[in-house]
């Protein structure tokens, strides 16, 4: 009997293997487009759904024999092969789709299903190891199968567990005890202070689960999270991106609370990659859900976390690029600058100082989205006096650097230009570096821009009136964003070396210019101008037109396609093309007289003061020579009146400052052996 019995554990062994192969094989053929359709009517599909499924969602199943629903190592992986097969064909045909998804979804989402680990036999029969396995290869199925089908997801409650896994994820690995972080003001407001989005989601090839603690009331909930959060934050992705109704639905499952709490949790390990998928996901949530998404970030004081996210990349390392940063501006875009109500309590919480502070301290990688923040902030009103008040020190430690090591004093040349030596009178010190405002800073990197492309000539004006844009016709430098900059930061790793790359690709260094435009034309230019010293204004007033210099460029565009293809517009095109042309053209020669009466004022002040000190020169050097050559006492006063000169001489010596902090040096000795 025994060795029957052990004959027969072998025959069934060796037959669950050759069913493993065989569907292995089909696994293969399920990921061919070509093949997905022929599942869909074989009687293959009913069977591989009872298999998959049970007993997940039913104790047992005829199609099921008894045999093969153990938890051995062959019926384990007799699963996995089944959801990748099930999950293949899925994707790539419709009627398999709709004949699956129900049913594949309920039993996928009890596996990642945190409360079902103890109290489902289904799930809790597995070992560790096992349902690690397991729970990869339905995160993996769940990314294929969800977006496809999420009306069925939502019906299954999928909404539910997805915010029980991401509020149950922590790291065991964090040894500090749980304490949130702090939401208040990152900085005083006297202190210093798309495709971006897309980049920082791609950049990575997973997400790191580490550095994270949750738990109810700040508690830790004592369960591990099988380092899963990575597939369900690329999950979650997937799920709200362009969907505004699944963005709301799973914000009313709290989901916005869970993200938040999970970004008050200290940073470990390599928790960093997973902080930017959290921020990533909240971006897209509330680009899909809107008003109603926005509104429950600005209540679950979701607007101080996200400002002191960027506020670390300062505290951190702002001379790096960074795709925290990166992440951290686009969930600040996405998520506060769409309420009025957010903006305001963004700017209660010195928002604007710390937009500002990257812009002067950070990397230029993050100038562009961190300008596109700036522009949207500004459009409300109520920023502007936050914006005009702000002033920095432009010194070299705190400028904004980056791979071009020129354009790192750029803003501080451009302050000494319109701002000229400020040092305190009669100080022996040395004079105090000059002050940046906003303005100034936003200048600054126009002027960058400027002379790289050759726009403005040495004299300040406008290098070739007939299009000003296109300069001198060649760039003499590229300011920011060449390709092979990146590895510019000494010796690193390739991996590092490409995620730089690409930042600095999609950094768009061409459209700094618009995004600088976009900040001064949400601002009254008039009023602004007349704040700035003639340098700053002569830059302002080519800032003006700019929108009207890029129209005459896209005019000489038409031009020049028309001339390329050999194509002979009619008279009214024609007509209307050139009145574009000179309309530009006209604007150019007008900003040019402009920029020259400014400056050629100040060229005047400047000769004016410099002759001053000439004659004061000359003034001195006489009195010098004059004062060698002794002179007869030709003053004519009586003794009585010479000594009562002299008398008032002593008093006023005696009364002076010098005498008093010299009576109080000899008097400090007396004092101290009277204090003995």
């Amino acid at each position: 009997m025994a060795s029957n019995s052990g004959q027969e554990g072998k025959l069934m062994n060796r037959a669950k293997e050759r069913r493993n192969d065989v569907l292995a094989v089909l696994q293969h053929l399920s990921s061919l487009p070509c093949c997905c359709a022929a599942f869909a009517t074989a009687s293959f599909l009913p069977t591989a759904l009872a298999a998959a499924t049970t007993p997940e969602l039913q104790p047992s199943s005829q199609l099921v024999p008894p045999s093969a629903i153990t938890s051995e190592d062959a019926d384990h992986e007799m699963k996995l092969l089944l959801w990748g097969i099930l999950g293949n064909a899925a994707a790539g045909s419709g009627g398999c789709l709709a004949a699956v998804a129900p049913a594949l979804l309920r039993a996928l989402l009890l596996v990642v299903d945190e409360s079902a680990v103890h109290g489902c036999f289904a799930v809790g029969r597995w070992n560790p190891e096992q349902l690690l396995a397991m729970r990869k290869s339905t995160w993996s199925v769940l990314q294929q199968l969800a977006p496809l089908c999420k009306p069925d997801f939502c019906s299954c409650g999928g909404a539910k567990v997805l915010v029980r896994h991401i509020s149950s994820c922590y790291s065991s690995n964090c040894s500090a005890e749980w304490a949130p972080r702090s939401c208040s003001s990152p900085g005083g407001r006297s202190q210093a202070g798309g495709g971006i989005a897309a980049l920082a989601a791609t950049s990575s090839p997973s997400f790191q689960a580490t550095g994270f603690v949750s738990g109810g009331g700040g508690t830790f909930s004592g369960r591990l999270s099988s380092s899963s959060i990575e597939p369900a934050l690329r999950l979650l992705q997937r799920l709200v991106a362009g969907d505004a109704a699944m963005a709301e639905a799973l914000a009313e499952q709290g989901l916005v609370g869970a993200l938040l709490q999970l970004l008050q949790a200290p940073v470990c390990g390599d928790a960093g990659a997973a902080r930017q998928g959290l921020l990533l996901v909240l971006a897209e949530m509330c680009e899909a859900g809107g008003r109603g998404v926005t509104s429950k970030v600005r209540q679950a004081d979701g607007v101080g976390l996200l400002l002191k996210e960027c506020q670390d990349v300062l505290d951190s390392d702002a001379t790096q690029p960074s795709l925290a940063g990166l992440a951290a501006l686009g969930a600040l875009w996405r998520c506060v600058l769409p309420s009025g109500r957010s903006r305001a309590q963004l700017l209660a919480l010195d928002g604007m100082d710390v937009l500002l502070a990257l812009l002067q301290r950070g990397n230029q990688y993050l100038r562009p989205v961190t300008l596109s923040v700036l522009a949207d902030l500004l459009a409300d009103k109520r920023s502007h006096p936050f914006f005009l008040e702000w002033h920095a020190p432009a010194t070299s430690s705190n400028t904004a650097a980056g791979p071009d090591s020129t354009s790192s004093t750029s803003l501080l040349s451009a302050a000494r230009l319109s701002a000229g030596s400020a040092g305190l009178a009669g100080s022996l010190g040395a004079p105090q570096p000059p002050k940046v405002n906003a303005a100034q800073l936003l200048i600054g990197i126009w002027r960058e821009q400027d002379q790289a492309r050759g726009l403005s000539g040495p004299d300040g004006l406008l290098a070739n009136p007939s299009r000003p844009l296109a300069g001198s016709g060649e760039r003499t430098k590229w300011a920011v964003g060449e390709v092979g900059v990146a590895g510019g930061y000494g010796v690193l790793q390739s991996g590092r070396k490409a995620v730089l790359q690409r930042i600095a690709q999609a950094s768009c260094p061409d459209l700094l210019m618009d995004k600088v435009y976009a900040c001064f034309a949400q601002l009254d230019l008039a009023g602004l101008s007349s704040r700035l010293a003639p340098a700053d204004a002569a830059a302002l007033a080519f800032i003006r037109q700019y929108l009207k210099f890029r129209q005459g460029e896209v005019w000489q565009g038409i031009a020049a396609d028309f001339e390329a293809a050999g194509l002979s517009p009619t008279q009214e095109d024609k007509l209307r093309v050139v009145s574009g042309i000179q309309h530009s053209e006209l604007i150019a020669h007008q900003v040019r007289s402009e920029q020259a009466a400014l400056l050629s004022a100040v060229r005047q002040q400047q000769l004016a003061a410099e002759q001053a000190g000439y004659d004061a020169m000359l003034a001195q050097a006489a009195a010098d020579a004059q004062s060698k050559i002794w002179q007869k006492d030709s003053v004519k006063l009586t003794m009585r009146e010479r000594l009562a000169a002299k008398e008032r001489k002593e008093d006023m010596l005696a009364h002076s400052i010098t005498s008093s902090i010299s009576a109080a040096v000899a008097a400090a000795p007396d004092r101290e052996k009277a204090e003995l």
